[in-house]
Parts: structure tokens; C-alpha cells; sequence
């Protein structure tokens, strides 16, 4: 009677797994092929540790929101140049995991690459996927160029205040930030001490004001604005305007930034860029930015063989 059952019970297996399609292994999940694969067997192959880095990175992820997580991604042909961009809302891993996937299996010799990642010249980036990348840069040797200006950074601040908003204070400026980011009681309340520890810690690493007064000023705006629905309704539209003017003037001196570095860039053949989504309009014209590479690109190219 038991044997009978047992019979039974296989033939129903395996009918039903003719029905759905015979009996062939199952395919896994479509979840995406591992990323740690990926760096392991990179890291087996080249002799490095980008799977270390990968580890650390992870690590500073924290309160992750994955509906947030956009990115605009691109890759543009210039002349000899092949340039990868990236532009993320940063604490991003959609931003790790696509440079795994499509930038990182095409380095095989570093020699020939630059990297122009946004705060990669911070000795300690707080932003996990500007971490990865600058960390993937030192491992490989990679040379690295900054090319965005701090939007708190005092050569836009200082811009703004003289100029464009005389009448503005430091203090504005750092509010219209954090209205961006906080934008009602619940953005910030809802936040763990560690997790706002964070963000001051981030806002104090692109500021020319220390963590404790990032700190202060949060305070304060918690209880001028978010504490009163009131005045944070009029002063939302006027902190929107400041923070666009402050995008535009940060994207502008960006892009003198990178014309300087136009020589040094121009001698690598694959360029990897990864910004904050707002910046991109810093390479909109990479024809135009990379045009100047005859102009400008005075060092002569036998360079390439005696690096090898």
C-alpha cells in the first residue's frame, strides 16, 4: 500500500513536470547574475582586491530605499575616446551594480583609463557608491579627476552671495539644501540618530561648515520651518529657486574645471564618469569638451608605450 502510494505520488511528479516543460532543472530566480561573482573572478584573474572594496562599500549602505534608486546611464563615442557615464541619486548600488555589469569586465588595462567621479579627491567619501569607485581607482591605479564643484563649496557660495543673491547668508543656502532634502516633519523624524548622523556627515563632507554646525543648522530648521507647516509653505518656492541657482552656478564652474583637466583626461582612451543626476549637464557637449583635446593635448603620445 505504501509502495503503491509512493507510485502514485512520483507519477504525479512527474506529469507535472512535463507539463511544465519537461525534466529539466529548474532556472533560478531572475534576479541578476552576482556582482560578487563578478569581482571575484576579476579579482582572480588581475591579481586585486576589488571585492574588499565591494565589502566596505556595502557597509555604508544603510536605510537603503530601492524605489528611489534612479540612475541615467550612457555610453558616448568621441574620436578615439569611449566614455561611460553615470548619473545617480547618490547612495546608490543600481550605480555599483551597473559598472560591475558594464564598465569594470572591459578594464583590462587600467593604464588606458580615467575616472571623473564626483568627490572621489575626499580622503574619506561618505557617499557609499563614490567610496566604491574611488576605492576600484586606487586598486587598479587608475587616475582620478573631480569634476564638479561643491554646490556648498565656497566657490559657489561665495558666487551666489556677491553676485547672484546679495542679499543671501550662508545660512540660506545650507537651508534651501536641506529643504531639498527634508522637505516635511516626517523626512527627518522618521530617521534614526545614526541615520541623521549620517546625513549631517555627508552635508558637512561637500560644506565649508564643520558637522556640528551642519548639525545646529538642522536644529534650526526644524524648528523654524518644519515645525511650522506655515512658514515652510512660503519658503519652499524661494529655497527651490536657490538651490537651482546654486545647481546652474556649480554646473558652470564644473565645466571649467573640466576643460582644465582636458589634457590630463585626453590622454586615457576610456573615460568613466559617474556624477549626481544634476550635474550631467556638465558633459552634454563632450564633442565640444573633448574637441579641445588637439588644442590642448601638448604632451607628446609616446607616453603610451613606456607605460607598459
Amino acid at each position: 500500500m505504501i509502495k503503491g502510494k509512493r507510485t502514485i505520488a512520483e507519477f504525479a511528479i512527474t506529469i507535472l513536470l512535463l507539463v511544465n516543460g519537461g525534466c529539466h532543472r529548474p532556472a533560478p530566480p531572475k534576479t541578476g547574475i552576482s556582482t560578487f561573482d563578478i569581482l571575484i573572478d576579476y579579482d582572480e584573474e588581475h591579481g586585486t582586491n576589488l571585492a574588499q572594496v565591494y565589502r566596505n562599500a556595502m557597509e555604508r549602505f544603510e536605510d537603503y530605499d530601492y524605489p528611489k534608486d534612479k540612475i541615467e546611464e550612457r555610453t558616448d563615442t568621441v574620436g578615439d575616446h569611449i566614455i561611460h557615464i553615470l548619473g545617480v541619486r547618490h547612495e546608490s548600488r543600481v550605480a555599483i551594480i551597473r559598472f560591475l555589469r558594464n564598465v569594470l569586465p572591459f578594464i583590462q588595462n587600467p593604464d588606458e583609463w580615467v575616472f571623473l567621479v564626483e568627490g572621489c579627491k575626499n580622503k574619506d567619501p561618505v557617499l557609499p557608491e563614490l567610496y566604491f569607485f574611488a576605492g576600484v581607482a586606487k586598486e587598479l591605479n587608475i587616475s582620478t579627476v573631480d569634476p564638479i564643484v561643491s554646490l556648498l563649496g565656497k566657490e559657489v557660495t561665495q558666487r551666489l552671495i556677491s553676485g547672484t543673491h546679495p542679499l543671501l547668508t550662508l545660512k540660506d543656502i545650507h537651508f534651501a539644501i536641506l529643504n531639498s532634502i527634508f522637505p516635511n516633519k516626517e523626512s527627518l523624524h522618521s530617521l534614526s540618530e545614526k541615520t541623521r548622523a549620517r546625513y549631517v556627515n555627508t552635508i558637512a563632507s561637500y560644506s565649508s561648515l564643520p558637522a556640528d554646525s551642519i548639525e545646529n543648522l538642522l536644529v534650526e530648521y526644524d524648528t523654524t520651518f518644519l515645525a511650522h507647516p506655515l512658514n515652510l509653505a512660503a519658503a519652499r518656492r524661494v529655497y527651490a529657486q536657490i538651490r537651482n541657482d546654486m545647481i546652474d552656478t556649480a554646473n558652470v564652474l564644473s565645466r571649467e574645471r573640466v576643460m582644465e583637466k582636458i589634457p590630463q583626461i585626453s590622454q586615457a582612451r576610456y573615460i568613466f564618469i559617474c556624477v549626481g543626476t544634476y550635474h550631467l549637464p556638465v558633459f552634454d557637449d563632450l564633442e565640444g569638451l573633448l574637441g579641445t583635446v588637439h588644442e590642448l593635448h601638448i604632451l607628446p603620445p609616446q607616453e603610451e608605450a613606456s607605460k607598459e
